[in-house]
């Protein structure tokens, strides 16, 4: 017996709505965001979290998030011309380069995907210095 669609009607899908806080950056654009902060801050130890969705740019290198002392020393995360998600920088203060890559590739264009990055360089060993989940 075939279902009836008057017994059993299609759901509607939910009204469009804007998440409060948030940004989307078009394909094209120039846009990015700033911020000068006013202290240091703890350069050691700190997290990244954020919820990104990919769009049509594959294979063109895109930053998440990128810090820079003025000088040499710089943090970065992005995604890799190869897709892949990539974390790495130097302290300018003792020119301790790090860099570590993801063998994922982030090619998904129709799902968020959550990345969470935990930084902590006061670690003795190596491996438990950076945590990357996405």
């Amino acid at each position: 017996m075939p279902i009836n669609s008057f017994i059993y009607p299609v759901p509607s899908l939910p009204p469009a709505y804007s998440v409060a806080n948030s940004c989307r950056f078009n394909d094209g654009d120039s846009a990015y965001m700033h911020k000068t902060p006013g202290s240091a801050g703890n350069q050691k130890t700190w997290t990244y979290s954020g919820w990104i969705k990919r769009g049509v740019g594959f294979g063109v290198e895109q930053n998440l998030l990128q810090l820079w002392d003025g000088t040499n020393g710089y943090a970065r995360i992005h995604i890799t011309t190869d897709n892949q998600l990539q974390i790495d920088g130097n302290d300018n203060a003792t020119n301790n380069a790090y860099n570590l890559e993801t063998n994922r590739e982030l090619r998904d264009s129709s799902a968020w995907m959550h990345i969470c990055i935990a930084m902590d360089t006061t670690q003795g060993t190596a491996s438990n210095r950076t945590k990357i989940y996405i």
